[in-house]
């Protein structure tokens, strides 16, 4: 999901010459494994490539790091981690009913959804007894879920005492122009309520289904996106605060800041128009933003810097009561090389909804995150 907002202006000037793709270079998509995406000579940006990052977290649960030895004010966090999440109280029901088929392991397709032919990828683990968290992994604009998959592909069983299920919803790749359902490769641009969103209604169906398949743990329900893929995530954190609490965003943006959306150029094509966030939720935010380069332009104008973007979404975020880790890199519009899998894994395992993050309560990170990541 990386070039999402890249290819804002891209599709703006060039229709159908190229998928959009949020943020870095010249690449048709967010791509974080370099397949399944071509690299399209449209325009002469000056942005490097973001397939060339693979995560060394793939499929690796680091739990061993708890086996290591620990200083005191570790054990003592690890403690509070554990009092803390456990002191969250009993689940809510899941508020979406199911009108579609029960959640099968694979892809599940033909599933019609707000007037559209959608599909999704899900991965189940092999207990399925007792509530089950879930995470919903959004690709980047121009990207895929087979593709993206291979970057984020996390094993439902790798815990037995924490298992997940795992969706990655296939966008439309919407474009920000020609009526009907617009947006940056997801319905991004209106967060309202009552606005009909697909996307939002996507959601709403498979988490509606996928607890008449399994019990959901609607104190666990992540959500985790690049690009335009973050900012989708970043839209279902504001859409259902006491649900989707605990978010990792991958150089996203927030369209509820006001800051933000004055920095971004839609060039007329679009209106950003998100419902404030709400500031009587907890909730905790993972971020990460990859500098100077981190941004989406084309023939030398500037859509979206995403790396200002982050600068402004840590006073927006905090302000609205949210905890926020803070992964800085810079190698621009691409994935953080020092957030693998195993650390996004660790970071859900660690909040629940409704919770204050263990983190803020302790005053720090624990030792499996970057050096590079600090606590706002």
């Amino acid at each position: 999901m990386k070039p999402m907002l890249s290819r804002w202006t891209l599709l703006f000037v060039v229709v159908g010459m190229v998928s959009f793709g949020c943020g870095g270079g010249d690449s048709d998509g967010d791509s974080q494994t370099g397949q399944d995406v071509t690299v399209a000579d449209v325009a002469d940006e000056d942005f490097s490539s973001v397939a060339d990052v693979e995560d060394p977290g793939v499929d690796v649960l680091e739990k061993d790091v708890l086996d290591q030895d620990l200083s005191p004010a570790d054990l003592v966090a690890e403690e509070l981690v554990e009092e803390l999440v456990e002191d969250v109280g009993s689940a809510a029901a899941v508020p979406f009913v199911c009108n579609n088929s029960l959640v099968a392991e694979g892809w599940n397709e033909g599933w019609s959804i707000a007037g559209k032919t959608r599909k999704f990828f899900a991965k189940l683990p092999t207990n399925t007894e007792g509530p089950i968290g879930v995470v919903f992994v959004y690709h980047g604009l121009g990207d895929s879920v087979n593709n993206f998959k291979m970057f984020f592909n996390a094993d439902p069983n790798a815990d037995p005492d924490f298992p997940l299920a795992i969706i990655y919803p296939q966008s439309m790749a919407l474009m920000p122009f020609g009526g009907g359902d617009s947006g940056i490769e997801w319905s991004v641009f209106k967060n309202q309520p009552g606005d009909n969103n697909p996307d939002a209604e996507m959601f709403e169906a498979m988490l509606g289904c996928l607890n008449e398949t399994i019990e959901v743990d609607t104190n666990r329900i992540f959500a985790f996106g690049f690009s335009a893929g973050a900012i989708m995530t970043n839209m279902l954190h504001s859409r259902y605060p006491d649900l989707v609490s605990a978010v990792v965003s991958m150089s996203g943006a927030w369209f509820n800041d006001s800051f933000t959306m004055a920095g971004v150029n839609t060039m007329g094509m679009a209106t950003l128009n998100w419902e404030d966030i709400s500031y009587d939720e907890a909730g905790t935010v993972l971020m990460t933003h990859g500098g100077a380069t981190d941004t989406y332009g084309m023939m030398g104008i500037e859509v979206i810097n995403f790396e200002q973007s982050a600068q402004y979404a840590i006073p927006f975020l905090k302000d609205a009561g949210r905890t926020v880790i803070d992964c800085v890199h810079n190698n621009g519009h691409t994935n953080h090389p020092g957030v693998p899998t195993s650390t996004i894994i660790h970071f859900f395992m660690d909040h629940s909804s409704g919770a204050v993050s263990p983190y803020a309560a302790e005053g720090k990170l624990p030792q499996w995150y970057d050096n590079s990541c600090s606590l706002k």
